[in-house]
């Protein structure tokens, strides 16, 4: 026994070197574990993770500039000064097909310290094999479309002269229109309607119920008839003749929107307001500093998505919209009403949401107003300029929430109808 102690004495003393392979065995496997654990939880944190997120983003002022340009630019008409801020918000998006998102990123947006809420959903959720060259053309569609619905729609609010002009984008391949109508064709004529929108194109193709149609196009400074016979489609019972429609506008302007990396179709309410801002004499706003009553008269924001005929339609991430728009201080907001359903629920279960800011602190509850049309958000802002008390509560009672797509046939038919009603995205990184 008294030479085994011994033993055991002299080999603690000995170094690890000298120490047998089978004894130094059980430490190196500690400290590999370790280690090992120790990077797979930095990479975790670091490496890009499968989740997206979604909160709120960053704010523009339409009537003033964006990387030192005006953000509205119009030519060919007087423009008049504007006054005060007309806000777009935005909805920043990272992970998914935008950008990187790390998974440190998504675990403290999860946790939302920073006093914001944020949406971190697994990308497969929100973005389901979606691409980002797709999601950046979807987008970038989205807002160039936008744009030129925004100018239609403020040209008819200010009884301007506006030419609709309704043309072939493509065809779909095995339909009736292939071969025998091509992009680039304008339609002249369905039937025996004139056509002068995209409207009487869908209504007289319905109306045929079947029955051969003949198209007057014209092709090349040429005009020719072509007689095609529409199909029934089985999911939706409509009658379809496989063309995807196009709008071209004449107008009496030029406006031009310098939103570089914006993107998404819910500027389109904003950027109307301030196109006819800027072609109204008497400003819409109230100056800012000017001792008003009150001052937040100067300063409203709002989103929405517009169509050529002045309507206002649902957006999503409306909640991270109103809370960019509270931080930033504004005391009204201007919603679609179509939302009204959304914003009944979030008042619901967080209406802290609601709240504006001085600095830090929460200053009362922000006055969102439900438009249906561009004259409903002008007449809005009329009232906010002429005093508070003229202005018009949120009134959500009774409202339902209507979520529409729009329908387009060609080869990205489920991603577009998949972000119809997406956010405005700001394509930089971390704000997408």
């Amino acid at each position: 026994m008294a030479k085994r102690a011994f033993f055991l004495r002299k080999s603690h003393q000995q170094s690890d070197e000298s120490l047998p392979l089978l004894e130094r065995r059980p430490l190196n496997l500690r400290f590999l574990t370790a280690s090992a654990t120790c990077l797979l939880m930095l990479g975790a944190f670091v490496l890009p993770s499968s989740y997206s997120k979604e909160g709120p983003g960053p704010l523009f002022d339409i009537l003033g500039q964006y990387q030192d340009q005006d953000i509205i630019q119009i030519n060919g008409t007087q423009t008049y000064p504007t006054t005060g801020k007309l806000n777009m918000t935005t909805v920043s998006v990272s992970g998914g097909p935008y950008t990187v998102l790390p998974g440190a990123d998504a675990f403290y947006s999860w946790l939302a310290t920073d006093g914001n809420r944020y949406l971190v959903v697994p990308s497969e959720i929100t973005y389901p094999h979606v691409t980002h060259q797709q999601a950046n053309q979807v987008s970038s569609a989205q807002m160039a479309d936008s744009q030129t619905q925004a100018k239609v729609a403020a040209a008819r609010y200010l009884k301007l002269p506006v030419t609709e002009k309704i043309s072939v984008l493509q065809t779909a391949s095995g339909s009736p229109a292939e071969g025998q109508v091509q992009g680039g064709d304008r339609i002249l004529k369905v039937g025996d309607k004139q056509i002068n929108t995209l409207k009487d194109v869908t209504e007289t193709v319905q109306a045929s119920e079947g029955r051969p149609v003949t198209f007057e196009i014209s092709r090349n400074g040429e005009n020719k008839n072509v007689t095609l016979t529409p199909r029934r489609d089985d999911k939706s019972g409509r009658w379809l003749v496989g063309i995807v429609l196009k709008q071209d506008f004449d107008l009496p302007f030029e406006a031009t929107y310098n939103l570089d990396g914006v993107g998404g179709p819910s500027a389109g309410l904003m950027l109307t307001l301030g196109t006819i801002d800027k072609l109204t004499e008497q400003s819409l706003l109230a100056p800012e500093g000017a001792g008003n009553e009150d001052s937040a008269r100067s300063y409203v924001a709002g989103t929405g998505t517009i169509d050529a005929s002045g309507k206002v339609g649902a957006i999503g991430g409306i909640k991270y919209k109103i809370i960019a728009s509270g931080r930033h201080g504004a005391h009204y907001f201007l919603a679609p009403r179509e939302n009204c359903g959304d914003l009944q629920e979030i008042r619901r279960t967080d209406p802290n949401v609601f709240k504006y800011y001085r600095g830090e602190t929460p200053a009362g509850d922000m006055q969102v107003i439900p438009v249906d049309n561009v004259d409903e958000a002008v007449d809005a802002l009329t009232k906010i300029k002429n005093g508070p008390r003229s202005v018009p509560h949120l009134r959500v009672k009774g409202f339902r929430q209507s979520r529409r797509a729009r329908w387009v046939m060609g080869k990205h038919t489920v991603i577009l109808c998949v972000f119809a009603h997406a956010p405005v995205c700001v394509r930089v990184p971390h704000l997408r």
